[in-house]
């Protein structure tokens, strides 16, 4: 069997034909000896050897980076997936989260100057550690601190070696993440949004795509509010599409949300709160999710994947 097929449907938002077996993942956060654990436990990958059958598509949705020591590790090990799979007949599709956002605009404004990117740090490390002043959070640097930022520039070796990373290929790789991903009745994005129109797919915009990467208005008590419900589920129906799967808020565990028409919103953040690791799976006939907490458990309210 071949690699599921990926085709773009338009600026930011890809298609995904032919798969057999969905495995994903979210916020990683730069934990990458667990996410190495979860992608053998999963089936898909484990020191080099590919496990994953043939027409198997691993979803890594957002959020590599960030709060966990590993986030350069992270990163490269996904890259090189990316790359390898096709051969073995695998797909590997990345979307951008709202921490890959981050860093893009950080290193849109670091100054080239030595001496300025040190006081960078230095202030990067105020916030990191709880001091600094009001305001000092609020511009692109301090955004990136205050999300955890610093942790990825220390693996990277410091800002100078960050930023040539990022000059190197880093930034333009980060750049080129879609927002979205349709594969069959399942579709993908960092979060989730009730303002969202298949229409929007050939010109989405900026808000619309600020808020596939940052939105937590539709979740209420920790389930989704009907009032944003409706127009998600709505939304899924116009494409024919009966689940949509995001990351991003971290709940206590991974599990179907109905929105209504029999439609729902699977929230599959939880998996790496605290670096416990896990990940969400869907087949032909089946659906279960796995992490460090609640172990393997099955997902039978979740429709099997099927093409639209």
């Amino acid at each position: 069997m071949s690699a599921p097929q990926i085709r773009s449907i338009g600026p930011g938002f890809l298609e995904a034909r032919g798969a057999d077996r969905i495995v994903h993942f979210s916020d990683v956060h730069g934990y990458a000896t667990r996410f190495g654990e979860y992608l053998a436990r999963a089936g898909v990958w484990r020191m080099g050897e590919w496990l994953a059958r043939p027409g198997t598509l691993l979803v890594v949705n957002g959020d590599l980076i960030d709060r966990g020591p590993q986030s350069r590790q992270v990163v490269e090990r996904v890259l090189e997936l990316r790359d390898d799979a096709p051969a073995h007949g695998v797909s590997v599709v990345v979307l951008r989260g709202n921490h890959e956002d981050l860093a893009i605009r950080f290193a849109g404004v670091v100054p080239d100057d030595a001496g300025q990117r040190r006081a960078i740090v230095r202030k990067m490390q105020r916030i990191a550690a709880g001091r600094f002043e009001d305001g000092e959070g609020e511009d692109e640097v301090g955004r990136f601190a205050a999300n955890g930022g610093l942790s990825t520039i220390e693996s990277y070796g410091g800002l100078e070696e960050f930023m040539e990373g990022f000059s190197g290929g880093l930034g333009e790789c980060f750049a080129s993440l879609p927002y979205g991903l349709q594969v069959g009745n399942k579709f993908f994005t960092h979060t989730a949004t009730a303002n969202l129109r298949a229409e929007e797919f050939d010109a989405p915009p900026a808000e619309r795509l600020h808020e596939l990467l940052w939105n937590r208005d539709f979740f209420s008590a920790g389930t989704v509010d009907p009032e944003h419900g409706e127009p998600m589920s709505k939304f899924l129906a116009s494409i024919g599409a009966t689940d949509w799967i995001v990351g991003h808020t971290p709940l206590i565990n991974i599990r179907r949300h109905e929105l209504c028409g029999g439609r729902g919103l699977i929230a599959a953040a939880a998996n790496f709160i605290g670096a416990r690791g896990g990940y969400l799976a869907i087949d032909r006939d089946r659906a279960w999710a796995e992490d460090g907490f609640w172990g393997r458990c099955p997902l039978d309210t979740v429709p099997p994947l099927d093409d639209v």
